[in-house]
């Protein structure tokens, strides 16, 4: 894999899925109809993942919280919703043909934070930027 050839989260739309991604996984989580996922590029960019039930089973041994995995043979699809977990205006869709590949190597951020003052939260005033 050449790293010429890896995408940045930015580089996403729904124009444009023909893509490689290296993430690291930083928050998982499992509903009963989905496994959610925020992931983050080596600039500290964030989008939602996302895995429906019926294909958990052919991608949980492959993903942990912390790792980094580089994605490719997605789905991406508008951001919509009353709840948006991440400010990009896309999200990934894991399909049956995804691939997902572990790797060591990445110069990014471990965690991700992105800190904002309570009173903006209580206020309703937070703006979020597009991680």
């Amino acid at each position: 894999m050449s790293q010429d050839a890896l995408n940045f989260i930015h580089e996403i739309n729904t124009q444009n899925d023909c893509l490689m991604i290296k993430v690291r996984i930083v928050r998982m989580w499992k509903q009963s109809f989905s496994l959610d996922m925020i992931l983050m590029d080596e600039k500290g960019k964030k989008i939602q993942g996302t895995i429906k039930a019926k294909l958990i089973h052919n991608f949980d041994r492959l993903l942990a919280e912390g790792s980094i995995v580089v994605l490719s043979k997605f789905g991406v699809a508008e951001n919509s919703g009353c709840y948006r977990i991440i400010n990009h205006p896309c999200k990934l869709n894991f399909y049956r043909t995804t691939t997902v590949k572990n790797t060591e190597v990445f110069d990014g951020p471990v965690y991700g934070f992105g800190f904002v003052k309570f009173d903006d939260i209580n206020n309703k005033k937070l703006v979020m930027s597009s991680q």
